[in-house]
């Protein structure tokens, strides 16, 4: 019985969101959303997979995304700390980045969301947005816990 009332509620939740946020109420245009992570999206292996799968899913409804990966822009250690320690590659970033990289991160970003324009920004980590000073709604989403 719990089963079926989650996925009531998912059905219903889904339901909501598609009308909220596939389209602008002024102006009936597609959202622009630039998803921004450490790794690349369009990988099912990236992360736990949820990056995959709400790009998947935000381009079955329409919605238009701007696959944004910082990777590259990372310090080197942060790039081999992710490689080679995924499980806790989160929490050992939190613990080697300067204020001066999460600064440059941002900067980086902002520089980016100006060149492919969005609506929203929905970032996983929090690594490029701590510093992030621009005018659009930053959603910041985490599914790893700390330790």
């Amino acid at each position: 019985m719990a089963l079926a009332a989650d996925q009531a509620y998912n059905k219903q939740a889904e339901d909501m969101l598609r009308g909220y946020i596939l389209t602008d109420p002024f102006t009936a245009q597609t959202l622009k959303i630039a998803l921004v992570s450490d790794q690349d999206a369009s990988n099912p292996l990236a992360w736990s997979g949820i990056l995959y799968q709400w790009l998947q899913s935000l381009s079955a409804a329409g919605v238009s995304v701007t696959l944004i990966n910082i990777f590259p822009w990372l310090p080197s250690i942060l790039q081999q700390s992710i490689l080679l320690n995924r499980q806790h590659a989160a929490d050992s970033m939190w613990h080697c980045v300067s204020p001066f990289a999460s600064q440059q991160l941002s900067a980086r970003l902002a520089y980016q969301l100006q060149l492919e324009p969005v609506d929203l920004v929905l970032a996983h980590g929090a690594l490029a947005i701590a510093e992030l000073d621009i005018d659009l709604p930053v959603i910041y989403w985490e599914d790893m816990p700390s330790t």
